[in-house]
């Protein structure tokens, strides 16, 4: 006799609790989630249950998975939870547990009985076998990925005082022949083509469940369009990008990546790890908030020295190579970089650096930033022979620390650099108006003309009557024709404002820098008094070929439902050798060599006219082409570029850090932030001499020893 799902249900819901359950779980004495944890991992399994279980047609993994969860919790049980305590509120796992495993046995009975009154007759299937199931034929895309499985080493015990890791994320499903590994599939709760599009989109109570309430108006993330190919119920739900397959449909076949540089997160997440910023009860480093860490963030933190343009203005670069986290995957990355600008013949100019090195400066290692883009320009020697350059520190005093320094005595400069020190308050009077005066020392026939540059994080909560009399100052110094700039490192969004009135008073501008790079961006711009621009709205498309590539996944850049104020701008504007990058995880078709993937990269020229940031037109679009094929992917992760490298690593750091799906754990394995030092030390030693690289190790050290053993959460 069959019955239908509607009144399996039914059935299953009239089940009633037995007598007294709720009291006798209320009376254990389980007062943490690990005592109930450890009391759920002792239950036992009834004899031969697993076995009845596996005879059953539907009761593989997936069938079993989604037979289970459209089953409600009973209302009584349900009801009566809601009544009890916080203290009673945490044995609920255990009583779903237990109200589960009763489902089970009943749906495994129900379908035992279908399935022997379904079998064939013995004779009859000796007479006629079936023939065996035809696997995919699996060719090796590259010899290195199949050396790489050949030669998997057993995983390695768990380090000594690390917390029991319990079961994996995901099931460790990679195949046991080299030969399939190109054909290694997601599981199926985690994989977009497993599940047909209309059921995806005929669920629409239950994605309105998963969707999280709003937390706030930002603009990040790819927008996605409104074709079945893109699973929006599995970026609602996990809130990661999950593949997608080029070939569902033509608008698959291409995404645009937003050329992001902000590092907003990473600095949050180092902040965190250092212990400057400090969840509730915590008197060390910890962890950050895996809500609040961006990948694309992360990926943008770093310096990936791509090549740089030969004539034109953006150059854009791929590299890819086997996953080293992921057998059978593969990672590849677009790269864009500006070029350096050349500089033009101009009038020397005495740049007067006013740098606040107050205990704030120290917070976010804005200070840190500001010694390194000092350096940095220095270094790079952007200057004319009549060019003077003077630095003044200030935080309860002021201090000159070098006076018209020239070009080729930078290395004073860089020395002073060196010594910057946060300690003290902030007397921002007194330093500005040091700066003004020696800049104004200096201004006479023959001599270069001065500008002030003032570095601060902010002036907040001063007095009324101490910001008027240094706009009165500023204003002065304007009128002997001394400008002063503003580098605002505070981390808010807009520019404080005060420091906004100082600029406009001063005739100069207000930078907005949250790392070395845009401070020495800044300067540059300070100095030579033309914009470092050399890009606008650029945008970059990449194509993939549906004849080479299975699936694809785009690395970060989610636009997430909170994210209530819309996506983030496509188009990015380029400044003098910046650089930025796209990073994609791929599963590749066996055995068809070919293109890989086009990036296409589109911008306009900005205007050459002094003090005009208006774009040329549309009629100055200019256009950059690069492609991919199989034969250039590298034969092994040690063998492919540092940029590659850098970024596979970095981009696991945040996967792990914000609890992605696709962080798999196989029974035994490491955990993750063990593995990713693992690999760490197979990138190229010369990584490691990159100071943005050698800040990240420092973050994962940090983040091992707050969390050796941390495996993110239970999804067993």
């Amino acid at each position: 006799m069959q019955i239908s799902d509607s009144q399996l249900d039914a059935k299953l819901r009239a089940v009633p609790l037995p007598d007294g359950f709720i009291e006798r779980l209320c009376a254990l004495p389980l007062v943490d989630d690990d005592g109930l944890d450890q009391a759920v991992r002792e239950v036992e399994m009834p004899r031969g249950l697993l076995k009845r279980l596996r005879r059953i047609p539907l009761a593989d993994d997936d069938g079993l998975d989604a037979a289970l969860r459209n089953v409600p919790v009973p209302k009584r049980l349900t009801a009566a939870w809601r009544r009890r305590n916080v203290k009673r509120d945490r044995l609920v796992r255990l009583s779903r547990l237990v109200v589960a495993a009763s489902v089970i046995v009943a749906v495994s009975l129900s379908f035992l009985a279908a399935w022997l009154t379904s079998l064939p007759n013995p004779h009859d299937m000796q007479a006629n076998p079936a023939p065996a199931p035809k696997t995919p034929e699996a060719e090796p895309l590259e010899a290195s990925l199949l050396a790489e499985a050949e030669s998997e080493e057993p995983a390695e015990p768990p380090q000594a005082g690390a917390p029991e890791l319990g079961p994996p994320m995901f099931e460790d499903r990679r195949p046991a022949r080299p030969a399939d590994v190109a054909a290694l599939s997601m599981p199926s709760e985690v994989d977009p083509l497993a599940t047909p599009a209309e059921q995806v989109y005929s669920t629409g109570d239950r994605g309105d469940e998963l969707l999280p309430p709003a937390a706030g108006l930002t603009s990040r993330g790819v927008a996605w369009p409104k074709d079945p190919a893109w699973n929006e119920w599995f970026l609602a739900f996990y809130r990661t990008h999950p593949f997608v397959s080029p070939k569902s449909s033509s608008q698959a076949q291409s995404c645009v990546v937003p050329l992001w540089v902000d590092t907003s997160s990473y600095e949050l997440a180092r902040r965190y790890l250092e212990g400057e910023l400090r969840q509730k009860g915590k008197k060390e480093g910890d962890l950050p908030p895996h809500d609040q860490v961006r990948l694309e963030d992360f990926l943008a933190a770093m310096n990936y020295d791509f090549p740089q343009p030969d004539k034109q203005a953006l150059a854009v670069t791929m590299a890819a190579g086997p996953s080293p986290f992921r057998p059978g995957f593969c990672l590849l990355q677009v790269g864009v970089r500006a070029r350096q600008v050349r500089e033009d013949k101009r009038a020397p100019v005495h740049l007067v650096l006013a740098v606040d090195t107050s205990g704030s400066m120290a917070a976010g290692r804005r200070l840190e930033f500001v010694r390194r883009a000092v350096i940095e320009l220095a270094e790079q020697q952007h200057f004319n022979p009549g060019d003077r350059i003077s630095l003044v520190c200030f935080s309860s005093g002021t201090h000159v620390l070098v006076q018209e320094v020239a070009p080729a005595d930078m290395g004073y400069l860089i020395d002073a650099a060196r010594s910057l020190a946060s300690d003290g308050p902030t007397n921002a009077g007194a330093g500005i108006s040091r700066a003004l005066s020696l800049a104004q020392e200096a201004v006479g026939p023959g001599r270069p003309a001065a500008r002030v540059v003032l570095v601060t994080d902010g002036l907040l909560d001063s007095e009324p009557s101490f910001i008027e009399h240094i706009q009165r100052r500023i204003a002065t110094a304007a009128g002997h024709d001394i400008p002063l700039d503003v580098i605002d490192l505070g981390f808010g969004k807009e520019p404080e404002p005060a420091l906004a009135a100082f600029a406009k008073l001063g005739g100069g501008k207000v930078y907005h820098a949250a790392n070395a790079d845009q401070i020495r961006w800044s300067l540059q711009e300070a100095l030579t008094g033309r914009s470092r621009l050399v890009a606008r709205d650029a945008q970059l498309k990449v194509v993939f070929s549906p004849k080479t590539v299975l699936e694809y996944r785009l690395l970060g850049h989610e636009h997430l439902p909170q994210d209530l104020g819309g996506p983030a701008n496509p188009r990015a504007d380029f400044r003098n050798g910046q650089s930025a990058t796209a990073l994609f995880e791929v599963r590749m078709l066996s055995g068809t060599p070919g293109e890989v993937a086009t990036a296409e990269l589109t911008w306009y020229a900005p205007d050459d006219r002094p003090g005009s940031d208006r774009p040329a037109g549309d009629q100055g679009q200019q256009q950059a082409r690069s492609r991919i094929e199989v034969k250039d992917f590298a034969a092994s992760f040690e063998k492919a570029k540092l940029s590659l490298q850098a970024a596979a690593v970095v981009a696991q750091a945040a996967e792990v850090l914000r609890w992605s799906p696709f962080v798999q754990q196989g029974r035994g394995d490491s955990p993750p932030l063990v593995k990713l030092w693992e690999v760490m030390q197979r990138v190229d030693s010369r990584l490691f001499q990159r100071a943005a690289f050698g800040d990240f190790v420092r973050m994962v050290e940090l983040a091992l020893k707050a969390k050796p053993g941390w495996v993110g959460p239970r999804r067993g």
